[in-house]
């Protein structure tokens, strides 16, 4: 019996060491997991992804784990609605197909010499009819005495028609100012295919002070 007894002890025992490592692994594997999740976590938006709760004030807070806490950072967002960078879609654009129409988005392109040209309409690749708005930003030292020409060429490259954009702004600044042209032009039979082009003002003729903005539309049959 004593041997028994003996027996039954030691298997208890092995019994309780194996609980406390079972315990002991499962805690560790939970520990590491919340430290995974907290190290994840940076923001607002990957807080609110991870399905922490959201305090619906203004602006919103995400309380995520181990007491850190996230803003929503609505300026950001606003920032994305209001521009978004030029892409490789080649696809018509449908905002600028009626003239006068309300739904106009800014889009940044970049000229042959580098500097920032906000678009509002047309796009790349948008379909156009005459007369044609044109509407974006540009630095001020595009213009000279507050305009730059624009052009619109066709499918074989020739200029089918010219016209001037008005800065809406000082023409004296570094900054973007905003311009607008109206343009009209031939009926284009179904050539299609087409440029729209905005240059920088140019008066000393230098090359080196050359620059423009060349954007393919189609025209509408």
């Amino acid at each position: 019996m004593p041997s028994a007894n003996k027996g039954l002890t030691t298997l208890k025992t092995c019994l309780i060491i194996a609980i406390v490592i079972v315990i002991g692994g499962v805690g560790w594997l939970w520990y590491r997991a919340t430290q995974d999740s907290i190290r994840q976590v940076s923001s607002f938006e990957e807080c609110a992804a991870a399905g922490y709760p959201i305090q619906e004030s203004d602006p919103r807070r995400c309380h995520g784990p181990d007491g850190h806490s996230f803003t929503e950072d609505k300026t950001a967002k606003k920032d994305q609605k209001k521009y978004r960078r030029e892409d490789r879609d080649d696809s018509p654009a449908t905002e600028d197909q009626h003239p006068g129409g309300d739904r106009e988005q800014t889009v940044e392109y970049t000229s042959s010499g580098g500097d920032p040209v906000r678009m509002r309409r047309p796009h790349k690749n948008s379909v156009v009819s005459s007369p044609l708005t044109i509407k974006g930003e540009v630095k001020g030292r595009w213009a000279f005495e507050g305009d730059f020409p624009v052009e619109l060429t066709d499918g074989r490259g020739e200029v089918i028609a010219r016209t001037p954009a008005r800065l809406q702004g000082d023409h004296r600044t570094e900054n973007l100012v905003p311009f607008q042209a109206t343009v009209k032009y031939p009926q284009q039979g179904r050539s299609g295919q087409g440029q729209l082009i905005l240059r920088k003002s140019n008066p000393s003729g230098q090359p080196e002070r050359d620059d423009a903005l060349k954007l393919p539309i189609r025209f509408s049959p």
